[in-house]
């Protein structure tokens, strides 16, 4: 298996004006697809339901392959890797939303574990679903047992979370981790986001995390001790005129920062983003993904480029987008995205 990466190398298409552009609705949900906290099972809210249901998807195969030395050539750079490092196979009913996920991993050309998340019932009106099943094969450990000791998340082996939805108390939104018994709360009211506020309502503990705004549209996520000392801080940036679209977002995490910068084309596609690293506000290092579509309109791969400080290319991964549709809709009707 060959798969010859191509660059887009020019940028006239890219938006002058992000604010007065207006944006089609994407497939993806990039406020909660491709970053850490998509693997919050309990939230299967990585991709937009009326799309799905329009373009006929009952289910989207995502193919990761692992690192690729840059071999000097861009044009002609290849994954020559036949087995991905990771498959992930989403499952949609005919409403759009997820019924389904499988997660295979592999390593050294071989599957060493699965896991498997299956639903009940539709999700509510905030994203969430209750996970019905899962169900992991592997030689060495299994995530979820009711008479195992709950363990910290920074030994976990897999990463994988789900959460039990609590009663809603002073307007939050509040989740239990299934496995550790810590909390996480939505503050859906803006004005409880303040320190004093949260503490006197939630009385939050250093492990439990906080949200402010809905799960499918965060607006800050961190988690705080002694009332006011937050750690693990992400801000995430809309663009003014255009609520739903995420402009970028901002991790801060002592001594780093790490800033994701979204592109959009002139259509107002996200075509790919910028992940940068800085220390004491000093540059360090960046990834530039290239988001490529295919004749539906529909992301087909994502490209990662890591730099250097130099801007010189290192290496690469890939994300490959399968798609499979109900025989009655083979291809996505014209305008879909409107």
């Amino acid at each position: 298996m060959l798969l010859l990466l191509t660059s887009c190398k020019s940028r006239d298409n890219l938006v002058v004006n992000k604010e007065q552009q207006s944006y089609p609705v994407s497939l993806l949900n990039l406020n909660t697809l491709l970053i850490e906290e998509e693997n919050d099972v309990s939230f299967p809210i990585w991709f937009n339901d009326s799309m799905i249901k329009a373009h006929g998807i009952n289910k989207i195969t995502r193919k990761s392959f692992p690192k690729n030395d840059f071999d000097g050539d861009e044009e002609s750079s290849s994954v020559s890797s036949i087995v991905p490092r990771e498959i992930r196979e989403y499952y949609f009913d005919n409403k759009g939303f997820i019924s389904q996920l499988n997660v295979h991993n592999y390593y050294d050309d071989r599957e060493i574990g699965s896991v498997l998340f299956s639903y009940s019932g539709e999700r509510d009106g905030y994203g969430f679903s209750k996970v019905k099943q899962n169900t992991f094969v592997s030689k060495t450990t299994k995530p979820f047992s009711e008479n195992e000791e709950s363990l910290d998340p920074d030994t976990r082996e897999l990463d994988f979370r789900m959460h039990e939805k609590r009663k809603t108390y002073n307007r939050c939104l509040v989740y239990q981790d299934m496995e550790t018994g810590d909390f996480l709360f939505n503050i859906l009211n803006r004005k409880s986001f303040g320190s004093l506020s949260i503490d006197s309502m939630l009385s939050p503990t250093p492990k439990d995390h906080l949200v402010w705004g809905e799960p499918c549209r965060p607006i800050k996520k961190y988690q705080v001790s002694n009332k006011v000392n937050e750690s693990n801080v992400r801000i995430i940036s809309y663009y003014k005129m255009h609520p739903n679209v995420i402009n970028y977002w901002v991790k801060k995490d002592y001594p780093f920062e790490h800033k994701r910068d979204f592109t959009y084309s002139k259509k107002g596609v996200c075509v790919g983003y910028i992940d940068s690293t800085f220390s004491d506000e000093k540059y360090i290092t960046r990834i530039v993904s290239e988001i490529q579509y295919n004749k539906n309109e529909e992301p087909s791969r994502i490209i990662h480029r890591k730099e250097s400080p130099t801007k010189e290319l290192q290496f690469f991964t890939l994300e490959i987008f399968e798609y499979e549709r109900n025989q009655q809709l083979k291809a996505a009707p014209k305008g879909s995205a409107k």
